[in-house]
């Protein structure tokens, strides 16, 4: 049985405005980013400076906790695209420093206090931008 035309346009026009109804505002975009960075924000912390116990498989593993929030960071309209590329840039640079190491072996054996702050440096700037200030909490 053939539907009405005017059920067809009805149908047409709610797949239409349903994705206009759940676009974020810039505004919602940052509360949400700065959120999340707050939670990743002791995160970030460990990965500047990991302690001289710290196994690769424990800053691997941290690195990857916080690439959906880099990516996010990355893909978003409310993020300058140069510090959201130094966010990117600065974890992929952390992380490549791990290949080809053990996970059970000693951070300590391939740190490199640059790419610790490197990656410190470019969470503080995007911070900084979105204005996430006091709403960055201890997260984790």
């Amino acid at each position: 049985m053939a539907r009405p035309a005017g059920i067809r346009i009805v149908v047409l026009v709610a797949v239409l405005l349903v994705p206009a109804c759940h676009r974020r505002t810039p505004q919602q975009e940052r509360a949400s980013l700065c959120g999340d960075l707050g939670s990743l924000r002791a995160t970030v912390t460990f990965l500047r400076a990991p302690d001289a116990a710290a196994r690769v498989g424990e800053v691997r593993g941290d690195l990857d906790k916080i690439d959906p929030t880099v990516n996010r960071v990355h893909r978003s309209g409310v993020v300058d695209d140069a510090l959201g590329q130094q966010l990117v840039d600065a974890q992929r640079m952390y992380h490549d420093r791990l290949n080809g190491v053990g996970d059970d072996d000693r951070f300590a054996t391939v740190a490199d206090a640059a790419d610790g702050e490197a990656l410190w440096g470019a969470y503080e700037a995007v911070s900084e931008q979105l204005g996430c200030g006091a709403s960055l909490g201890a997260g984790g």
